[in-house]
């Protein structure tokens, strides 16, 4: 699992990251900005998923993070993505 803030406006994703590098609760900032109905409806948390169901933007972020580890902002066609 990783969790996962989806949004489409870049300004309010980097001010959710910079609320994050703050140590704020993820789970607080996801519900409150996050725009992924599969991850806001789980807190930020969204499974794993194998076989390029990712988008490749978003899936070459995730796999390259060590654990726990937060990444930075990376867009997508879907929007602004930033996870932990």
């Amino acid at each position: 699992m990783v969790r996962h803030i989806l949004v489409s406006d870049i300004q309010i994703t980097q001010n959710a990251y910079e609320r994050l590098r703050r140590s704020e609760s993820f789970e607080r900032v996801a519900k409150e900005v996050s725009q992924g109905t599969g991850s806001v409806a789980n807190m930020g948390l969204i499974k794993l998923l194998r076989g390029g169901a990712l988008v490749p933007e978003f899936g070459n972020m995730v796999v390259s993070l060590k654990n726990n580890e937060m990444s930075g902002v990376v867009e997508s066609p879907y929007g602004y993505h930033s996870n932990a």
